[in-house]
């Protein structure tokens, strides 16, 4: 199996007109994308679970140690479901 770039798929996607794209992914892809501001919304669902030091982040992002690194976001629609949160985030 071949591997590409997350940036030559997005910008072969954009290319042939499938814009706004709406991606699931893991830590992984979705710390690249947002690392390389690929993403101007995020749908995040919050539940009420603690989780301990080794869990992964949703974001899979570690080096931003500082607020001064943040990625900024603001909240634009939040709906609660059951016992969770879901948050329709926009990039700042």
């Amino acid at each position: 199996m071949k591997f590409c770039s997350g940036n030559y798929v997005f910008h072969v996607v954009a290319k042939r007109g499938a814009i706004p794209l709406f991606v699931e992914a893991g830590a992984e892809l979705n710390g690249s994308m947002l690392k390389n501001s690929l993403v101007d919304e995020v749908i995040l669902y919050v539940a009420p679970k603690i989780l301990g030091h080794n869990s992964k982040a949703f974001s899979g992002i570690y080096d931003i140690d500082r607020l001064s690194k943040k990625i900024n976001f603001k909240i634009n629609d939040m709906m609660h479901i059951h016992n969770d949160l879901k948050l329709r985030l926009n990039r700042k």
